[in-house]
């Protein structure tokens, strides 16, 4: 198990790392080289501040202290599925039409909310996906790869104007105004490359357990079946039995047959 401090690295990053801990265990040149040229992430000059910002994040000192949960309450868990290719493909067929063309991310994500809003309680004010975006792309120095490889090493890395600890909003909700998760894509990760010399791995998996009302789910690419998604969810136990009871066709259970090692 190789754990990793989110303020420092985010998952992309990370992946990175791992890659470049292959490599120098097999004694090979690291790609992308890392840049240590700490200028590279110099602020704007001057700097520029948008009022959006303003409904994106949340000081902590304003969220409320958390609560002790009531007897027979609903509460997180994590489960592990996987989704096979063909399910994958349908979905995206679904959800596209002749003008518009979904991504099987954007297919997928929205299937899922669909479920999770339906497993809602009546009482609660609506449901709310958060999406984790690429913020790689938009790190530039204008110095080229110098600016890529640096993001690519410390992309946790990047100036937020306020004068005190902020979080994205999503992560300050509570149950009783509304279910929230955030989704995350990290099918980049090229499995494939993860060989410290004696063979590839059959799974990889992400582990997140923040102590809080908020859901995470993570997909990622099956290391065994090419083309499959293996999902980390860490979801309320009521939506995960509702996933379960609506899609269980698609939200398979990820056992040790799958891996062939039953």
């Amino acid at each position: 198990m190789c754990t990793f401090d989110h303020r420092i690295v985010d998952a992309y990053s990370a992946n990175i790392f791992s890659i470049a801990w292959v490599e120098i265990a097999q004694e090979k040149n690291i790609s992308p080289p890392p840049s240590f040229q700490c200028s590279l992430l110099n602020p704007r000059r001057p700097g520029c501040y948008d009022s959006s910002h303003d409904n994106m994040y949340v000081p902590l000192s304003s969220l409320l202290p958390p609560t002790d949960p009531k007897l027979g309450a609903d509460y997180i868990i994590s489960h592990i599925y996987y989704v096979t290719t063909e399910d994958i493909h349908r979905l995206q067929s679904l959800a596209s039409s002749n003008d518009h063309k979904r991504s099987k991310f954007e297919a997928f994500s929205a299937f899922l909310w669909q479920i999770v809003a339906k497993g809602t309680s009546e009482n609660a004010k609506g449901c709310k996906m958060g999406i984790v975006v690429d913020g790689m792309t938009r790190l530039s120095g204008g110095e080229g790869d110098k600016s890529s490889s640096m993001a690519n090493y410390f992309g946790n890395v990047l100036s937020v104007p306020f004068d005190q600890p902020v979080l994205p909003m999503i992560y300050g909700k509570r149950k009783e105004v509304g279910a929230a998760f955030v989704v995350s894509l990290g099918q980049r990760f090229p499995v494939q490359k993860v060989d410290f010399g004696w063979g590839r791995p059959a799974f990889r998996s992400y582990n997140f357990t923040w102590d809080d009302e908020v859901g995470y789910v993570i997909l990622m690419p099956s290391a065994t079946e090419d083309g499959d998604w293996v999902m980390y969810m860490h979801l309320f136990k009521g939506h995960l039995e509702m996933l379960e009871t609506e899609a269980a066709d698609v939200f398979r259970p990820f056992t040790p047959d799958y891996l062939n090692l039953a």
